[in-house]
């Protein structure tokens, strides 16, 4: 966003990428030339292993707009000594906004509904579905699937999570139930996945 560059301007030198596509490796590795922090925005894709071997001695930190950071090649970011960071927290909110409202465009057939209005008037929609009373899974309990917790409540539905990096207790805390990956498959109506891309 401007504003945020417009402020981080203010006390360093800024340096955009102004392409409309991904940028190739040589870009990249043009782009981070003598550059200390580097944050790479969604549209950008992210960093290849060659990329991240490419970079001077001066990088010191890699941002991620968003959650995940594997596009960035964490593994190697990180054997290189480069700080890694991301925005999951600044986004949980409208991430978990707009999960809530495709479990109710799935569960009550919004789009078919809005197509077959579109087309030839109602009645030929399935029966909708209420989140009301459901079973919800949440696979992941990161800032985003905590806030999907928090926004599901008024709902009074039944929430298990499955999160091997989570404790128990933690979940308990947040007024919903630890489970394990089969259970939460098995008895859920709606999941919904909030998980990185790790080995686990």
């Amino acid at each position: 966003m401007p504003e945020h560059r417009a402020q981080i301007a203010e006390f360093a030198h800024v340096v955009q990428h102004r392409g409309t596509h991904r940028p190739t490796e040589n870009q990249e590795c043009e782009a981070c030339e003598g550059v200390d922090i580097a944050i790479l925005g969604r549209s950008g894709g992210g960093l290849s292993v060659a990329s991240v071997d490419a970079l001077g001695g001066r990088m010191r930190a890699i941002g991620v707009v968003g959650g995940g950071v594997k596009a960035v090649s964490p593994e190697r970011v990180l054997e290189r000594g480069i700080v890694l960071f991301n925005s999951g927290f600044a986004m949980a909110n409208s991430v978990a906004e707009f999960t809530l409202a495709l479990m109710l465009c799935g569960l009550r057939d919004i789009p078919h509904m809005i197509a077959t209005m579109r087309e030839d008037g109602w009645g030929k929609a399935r029966s909708p579905v209420d989140l009301g009373g459901r079973e919800v899974g949440l696979l992941g309990f990161g800032a985003i699937g905590q806030r999907v917790a928090d926004l599901l409540r008024p709902f009074s539905t039944t929430i298990r999570v499955y999160d091997p990096y989570c404790s128990d207790r933690r979940i308990l805390e947040c007024g919903v139930q630890p489970s394990s990956l089969e259970d939460l498959l098995a008895t859920s109506d709606v999941v919904s996945i909030h998980a990185g891309r790790t080995r686990r």
